[in-house]
């Protein structure tokens, strides 16, 4: 995806990989039955890009690297109720 369309149109990503349902149903059962989860990092704003590709490069970095860009956002996602896109 064109970078200008995910900056510019408030385009945003929750997952690249393309399965079928029944994929899908399998991966979430395994991740249900051992109870695996993710660690994320989360970096504040874009200025603090140079510091993640530092730690990426430095192989200091565990789990995800998040930029967040809108912290507003975020906590409005975090509601509930709140269905995403």
């Amino acid at each position: 995806m064109p970078f200008r369309e995910r900056v510019f149109r408030d385009v945003r990503i929750h997952g690249s990989l393309v399965c079928s349902p029944e994929e899908a149903k399998r991966m979430l059962d395994v991740v249900a039955k051992h109870k695996i989860s993710v660690s994320k990092n989360e970096f504040n704003g874009l200025e603090e890009i140079p510091k993640l590709i530092e730690l990426a490069q430095s192989v200091k970095l565990t789990g995800k690297g998040m930029i967040v860009v809108d912290p507003q956002q975020i906590e409005e996602e975090r509601k509930p109720g709140v269905e995403l896109m």
